[in-house]
């Protein structure tokens, strides 16, 4: 039987080579499929690059979190973030009006708020309600606008991943722990195939996942551990 300290770890690990294992199968399902990104001036590349990364990414993700056990998974979160990947990736496919994601982003926010995942502590009870949808909205559409360079969205998603997994595991808080390092796991395989030159864009399926994901885990910290 594993022990509870070492399953972050694990699960950390356990996503790094899932992502290292399913980002090169996704590239050739999005060249195969023609799921690509011409070059453009917003964007740094010179040539075709395969989009649809955040499926790999979310994968990693879950075979991470199921590989622990599901007595770690808070299904409220899991399915919260599984709706933001959903919406992303319909966004790669088909592209959906702004205005859908947003009510998308309102939907998630308000189940956390709901499940009392919100700001709280040293803030008036009034205030981290509104701080709360502000914080998320804000959090999930900043990892997508940084999804524009190589390596830039995923590098700093592993970062604060990382920085999140070690409070939470120095804390004793084993259930945030596991996705923290799970997601810093997947972001960090993803790199190897998204550093530049990239071979594979995450999308908005990746971004929104992860964007979403570094808030609420920032909020259960908060929770858990207080406003400092």
């Amino acid at each position: 039987m594993i022990p509870p300290l070492l399953k972050p770890i694990i699960a950390g690990l356990v996503a790094l080579v899932s992502c290292l294992a399913i980002t090169p199968l996704v590239i050739k399902l999005a060249n195969s499929k023609g799921w690509v990104v011409k070059p453009r001036s917003d964007r740094w590349h010179q040539k075709p690059t395969a989009l649809m990364g955040g499926i790999a990414i979310f994968s990693a993700y879950s075979i991470a979190l199921f590989s622990s056990g599901a007595g770690h998974i808070n299904w409220m979160l899991y399915s919260a973030s599984s709706v933001m990947f959903l919406t992303g990736l319909i966004d790669d496919i088909w592209e959906i009006k702004p205005v859908i994601k947003i009510v998308v982003q309102i939907f998630c926010s308000f189940i956390l708020i709901y499940y009392g995942f919100n700001f709280g502590g040293g803030l008036l009870s009034w205030a981290g309600i509104p701080l709360t949808f502000i914080w998320v909205m804000g959090i999930t559409n900043a990892v997508n606008l940084l999804d524009n360079m190589d390596g830039l969205a995923a590098g700093i998603s592993a970062i604060v991943a990382l920085i999140t997994g070690i409070l939470t595991y120095l804390n004793g808080e084993t259930n945030l722990a596991i996705p923290g390092f799970a997601i810093a796991g997947a972001a960090i395989g993803f790199l190897v195939y998204n550093f530049k030159p990239a071979r594979i864009f995450m999308g908005d399926s990746g971004s929104l996942f992860l964007g979403f994901s570094h808030s609420y885990l920032s909020i259960a910290v908060q929770y858990k551990m207080g406003s400092s």
